[in-house]
C-alpha cells in the first residue's frame, strides 16, 4: 500500500506566487491529492487568517502550522486548535534584550482568549507603517501608549520590521542568549527585514514532528525557499527547494523542484502521487488476483449464483435493451449464466475485442448470439469475431444500455483496479460514453480499503460484490 507521508509546504515564495496568490492548476491539483488522500499541509510565519484568506480555494484538512511552529490552527478557517506561550521569564527576558533599543513592530498576545496584535503607539518606521497601511483592515492591531500594555496577555509571537542596521542589535542580543526561538530574514517582497521570536520550543520543525507522530506518518517531506524553512528541512525525510529559493535552502535540499511562479511544489506532488499510486497498485493488484485465484468451487459458484440473482433483479438490467458484457477468463466471476438470460429475453449482448498490439491497442465491442461464437483472442481471451455488429455509442439508446465490467480490484468509493492495460478506462474517456450505466462486478474477496485513483482513472457508477 502507499506509505503514510506527511507533505509540508511553505508558503511565501514556495507555495504562493510573487503576487501572493495561488494559481489555478495549484489549487485544483492539490485540491485533487487531498482527495486521494495525500496528507498535506503548510508551515508559514502568516497568522491563520492571514493564511486562511490567501487559501480559501484550497480544502486543507490537516491543522496548518502557523507563525513558524508557534500554532496549530484549522486551515479553511484559521481558527487556533494549540498555541505555544513564551513563560513570563522569556517575556521579561525580551522585554530586557530591547532596552536602549527602540524596534519598530508589534506583540502578539491573547487578552481573554482573544487574539490581539499590539503596537507602541508613535513608534513606526517605514517598514511597519507599510505593514499597518497593509493591514488597515485587521482588527487585532491595537495600539498601546507603554511597554507595560505592550507585553500584556498571554504573549506567543514578537514581529520587528525595520532596516538592517535598525534590528542587528536586537538579534544579536537574542542570538547570544541563546533562549529562543528566532528568525531573522530579509522580506521577500519588500526590502525591509524581519526579526520574529518564538517561544523556544516553536519551531516548524516541532511542528510538523508532532503532526507526523499524530497522524502515523512513517515519511516527512517539505517544501521551502527561506532561512525559516531550514529547520524543518533538517529534521525531513526529503526536503525540496523551489528554484527562487535562498542559497542556503538550496544547499540544504535533497532536490531542487521549479520555481513558486511555475506550480513547482503542486507539480512535484502530483508526480509523487503517480509514483506511488502506480506502486500501490500493482501491489493492490497482486494480493486481489492471489485472494481471487485461491477462492474454492464452491465459493465461485456461489459468487456466480448471487450475482446473476442482483443483476436479474438489477433495473438498470431490466430496463435495458444493450447489454455490454465480457466473456470471463481465468478466476474473474462466471457472467454467462446472465448473458444467455440477456439473450433470451431479447437483449441485444456486446463483449469486448481488443484490437491491434502494443501502444495502439484498443477495446471495441461486438454482438454475440450465442457462446459459440468466441474465439481465443487478446491473451487468451475469448473474444467475439470483428466481423459481427459492432455496437456504436448512441445518445438516444444510452439510457438503454448498460455496461458491466471486470476488474482485479474494487473499494467502497467505486475506483476500480484492472489489469494495468487500461482499455476500459480509455473506452469510456469519451465525455459522452461517460454516461453509459456501468457496473463493475467481482467476488468479495477483491474489496480493499482503498484504490489510489490516478488522473484518466474512470469510477463505474457501481460496484457489485458477492
Amino acid at each position: 500500500m502507499m506509505r503514510k507521508t506527511l507533505y509540508v509546504t511553505d508558503l511565501d515564495g514556495t507555495l504562493l506566487r510573487n503576487d501572493k496568490t495561488v494559481s489555478k492548476e495549484t489549487a485544483e491539483t492539490l485540491n485533487r491529492l487531498i482527495e486521494q488522500g495525500m496528507l498535506i499541509t503548510y508551515a508559514t510565519a502568516r497568522t491563520g487568517h492571514s493564511a486562511a484568506r490567501l487559501l480559501e480555494g484550497i480544502d486543507f484538512r490537516l491543522p496548518a502550522i502557523l507563525r513558524n511552529g508557534t500554532v496549530f490552527a484549522e486551515p479553511r478557517t484559521g481558527r487556533v486548535e494549540e498555541v505555544i506561550l513564551f513563560s513570563p521569564e522569556e517575556v521579561q527576558a525580551i522585554r530586557r534584550y530591547m532596552e536602549g533599543l527602540e524596534p519598530c513592530g508589534f506583540v502578539t498576545t491573547y487578552l481573554s482568549g482573544e487574539e490581539k496584535k499590539l503596537y507602541l503607539e508613535g513608534r513606526v518606521n517605514e517598514g511597519f507603517g507599510h505593514y499597518l497601511q497593509e493591514h488597515s483592515g485587521d482588527g487585532r492591531l491595537c495600539a498601546v501608549e507603554g511597554l507595560e500594555e505592550l507585553f500584556q496577555g498571554e504573549v506567543c509571537y514578537f514581529t520587528f520590521i525595520g532596516q538592517k542596521e535598525e534590528l542587528d542589535p536586537l538579534y544579536e542580543r537574542v542570538r547570544e542568549s541563546g533562549d529562543l526561538s528566532c528568525v531573522y530574514q530579509q522580506d521577500i517582497y519588500r526590502p525591509d527585514y524581519w526579526l520574529e521570536l518564538c517561544p523556544r520550543e516553536a519551531t516548524k520543525a516541532k511542528a510538523i514532528q508532532k503532526l507526523k507522530e499524530r497522524y502515523g506518518c512513517g515519511r516527512v517531506v517539505v517544501f521551502g525557499d527561506s532561512l525559516n524553512d531550514l529547520t524543518m528541512f533538517q529534521a525531513a525525510d526529503e526536503a525540496y527547494a523551489v528554484e527562487n529559493a535562498m542559497d542556503e535552502v538550496k544547499a540544504a535540499a535533497t532536490g531542487l523542484i521549479p520555481g513558486n511562479e511555475e506550480d513547482g511544489v503542486a507539480r512535484w506532488l502530483r508526480e509523487e502521487y503517480g509514483r506511488l499510486a502506480g506502486s500501490a497498485k500493482r501491489e493492490i493488484r497482486k494480493e486481489a488476483l492471489a485472494r481471487r485465484e485461491g477462492l474454492g468451487e464452491a465459493e465461485r459458484e456461489r459468487g456466480r449464483l448471487l450475482l446473476t440473482e442482483k443483476l436479474l433483479g438489477h433495473q438498470w438490467f431490466y430496463g435495458s435493451d444493450m447489454i455490454l458484457g465480457f466473456a470471463s477468463y481465468g478466476s474473474e466471476i462466471d457472467l454467462w449464466e446472465l448473458l444467455q438470460e440477456a439473450l433470451r429475453m431479447g437483449k441485444r449482448v456486446f463483449l469486448p475485442k481488443v484490437t491491434k498490439e502494443g501502444p495502439a491497442a484498443r477495446m471495441r465491442f461486438f454482438r454475440v448470439r450465442g457462446r459459440e461464437e468466441l474465439v481465443k483472442g487478446y491473451k487468451g481471451i475469448p473474444e467475439p469475431s470483428e466481423g459481427s455488429e459492432e455496437y456504436v455509442y448512441s445518445e438516444a439508446a444510452v439510457r438503454r444500455t448498460l455496461m458491466l465490467m471486470p476488474g482485479v480490484a474494487f473499494d467502497l468509493y467505486k475506483n476500480r483496479i484492472g489489469y494495468g492495460k487500461g482499455f476500459y478506462d480509455r473506452f469510456l474517456a469519451d465525455k459522452e460514453a461517460l454516461q453509459l450505466r456501468t457496473i463493475a462486478v467481482g467476488y468479495r474477496c477483491q474489496l480493499v480499503d482503498r484504490i489510489p485513483q490516478e488522473e484518466g482513472d474512470v469510477r463505474p457508477y457501481q460496484v457489485i460484490c458477492v
